[in-house]
């Protein structure tokens, strides 16, 4: 029994590291889920600003095209042209949102692959004691039984 008292303090060490360690991952997780939503926001509106976009070229297009055998005027061009320019600036500024949305995921992602990693080891390590613990338990059981059996005369 003395082994099980001389254990007890560093299971109960090793006890609090792990659960330390999957309280640990376990943030890491939601950070990586908030970022993975960070990021899906950044795409969606870099989506929605290429559609734009794309709907306001065509727009100018098709204004062109209804009024090729007509006077086009300058200025709607020039207005319709502006146009355009001002939302490929805006995909081109949702474009750096999105890649910076996906870098930080990236690293959430990859702080809670450690995170993870040293739980893991956390957790064989206590795994490791118990069994030590556990076996070093039934020794000293076996033993006090020989030493019953013997002192009985069995």
């Amino acid at each position: 029994m003395r082994t099980q008292s001389r254990l007890k303090p560093l299971l109960a060490l090793r006890e609090r590291r792990v659960t330390q360690a999957m309280q640990f991952v376990e943030a890491c997780n939601r950070e990586v889920r908030e970022k993975e939503s960070a990021r899906d926001g950044a795409r969606a509106t870099w989506t929605q600003a290429g559609d734009a976009w794309r709907k306001q070229q065509q727009a100018s297009v098709d204004q062109v095209a209804n009024h090729l055998h007509q006077d086009v005027s300058s200025n709607g061009l020039t207005v319709a042209a502006a146009r355009c320019d001002w939302w490929r600036a805006r995909v081109a500024e949702y474009l750096v949102a999105l890649d910076t949305a996906q870098a930080a995921l990236v690293n959430a992602e990859v702080v809670a692959a450690r995170a993870r990693k040293d739980y893991l080891r956390a957790h064989t390590r206590y795994e490791a004691l118990v069994t030590l613990a556990a076996n070093r338990q039934s020794e000293e059981r076996r033993r006090y039984e020989r030493v019953d059996s013997v002192e009985l005369g069995e």
